[in-house]
Parts: C-alpha cells; sequence; structure tokens
C-alpha cells in the first residue's frame, strides 16, 4: 500500500491528530458521508518533538485528474461542506 507522510508541526495545529483521529474513528468512518481520508498511524520523530507525521493511504495526487468544468468544481465544494453536517466540525460553518 501507498502512503502519504504529513508533516504537523504541533505549535502551528495543535488540535490535527485529535481532527484525524475524530475522523478516523469507527462511528464516523462507516458513515456514507463521511469521505475523509482515515488516519492509518501517527509517528512521533524522537529527534523532533513539537513534530507529528501523520500516515494515510495515498489515494491520488489531488491536482488529478484537474477540474474540467464549473460544476465539478460546485461538486466538490457541496462534498466538502457536507462533511461538516455529520463530523460536527464548527470551524465548517
Amino acid at each position: 500500500m501507498d502512503v502519504a507522510l504529513k508533516r504537523v508541526e504541533r505549535v502551528w495545529h495543535p488540535f490535527e491528530v485529535d481532527i484525524m483521529r475524530y475522523i478516523s474513528s469507527e462511528a464516523l468512518v462507516s458513515d456514507p458521508r463521511n469521505r475523509c481520508i482515515p488516519l492509518l498511524d501517527v509517528l512521533e520523530p524522537p529527534d523532533e518533538p513539537t513534530m507529528i507525521i501523520l500516515v494515510m493511504p495515498l489515494l491520488r495526487e489531488y491536482t488529478s485528474p484537474p477540474f474540467d468544468t464549473v460544476g465539478e468544481i460546485m461538486d466538490c465544494c457541496r462534498q466538502l461542506f457536507e462533511v461538516c453536517a455529520p463530523l460536527n466540525l464548527s470551524f465548517c460553518y
């Protein structure tokens, strides 16, 4: 399995791991409206105490395929906002 590694600075993004763990919880993973990429693991490098590395499956490059129409962009935005309702993410409102 190909994975994507995301470096997160705890000082700048202190809640990112908590949010990722929340949206990857069993209750939300089973919700068909949850289109979020699951969190596979969290790595904490011993020589970098302020950094965390999130391990997620690599689905595809976010720019591939490119949007061809305004309708595709609108559908993408609709899906992004739709995720906020079942996840109760207040920053989406």
